[in-house]
């Protein structure tokens, strides 16, 4: 029992210490003082990563370019209420695993490429920037529209 018991302790530590903290999440209030953006991460995020929904009681709405370029996230929930994800966001990481809520309009280019993502449901009304969705994923993973 005390073998069971000191596994699942392990197990617990080791998940915790693969979800990267939405704490250390870098924020700007955008120019009308009415929601934050999110510029980029204090520290390399590893694992899961949850964006908060909002900031010091104010919607999050905007992922901004380069904020999470060259990290290690493998899992990525993007909050309702976010509406765009700029170039480059979250280039070069080894996510597997991406939830875009329908609130997002806008994807940038090269926004999830040199990843790990075989497939992907978006919502039907996204926008893209200059090329369409070939330059925001990898050529090789699946889109599909709900």
């Amino acid at each position: 029992m005390k073998k069971l018991a000191m596994a699942i302790v392990m197990v617990l530590i080791c998940v915790g210490a693969w979800a990267a903290d939405p704490d250390k999440i870098i924020y700007e209030e955008n120019w009308k003082g009415d929601a934050y953006i999110v510029m980029g991460y204090d520290g390399i995020a590893e694992g899961e990563l949850v964006i908060p929904a909002e900031y010091n009681g104010l919607p999050v709405t905007y992922i901004m370019s380069l904020a999470f370029v060259d990290h290690k996230l493998t899992s990525l929930i993007i909050p309702e209420g976010v509406e765009g994800i700029s170039e480059h966001a979250f280039r070069n990481n080894q996510l597997t695993h991406i939830i875009i809520p329908d609130s997002v309009t806008f994807i940038g280019n090269n926004a999830f490429i040199l990843n790990n993502i075989s497939a992907v449901s978006l919502p039907q009304n996204i926008e893209y920037t200059q090329g369409g969705w070939d330059q925001s994923f990898d050529v090789n993973v699946a889109i599909t529209h709900r």
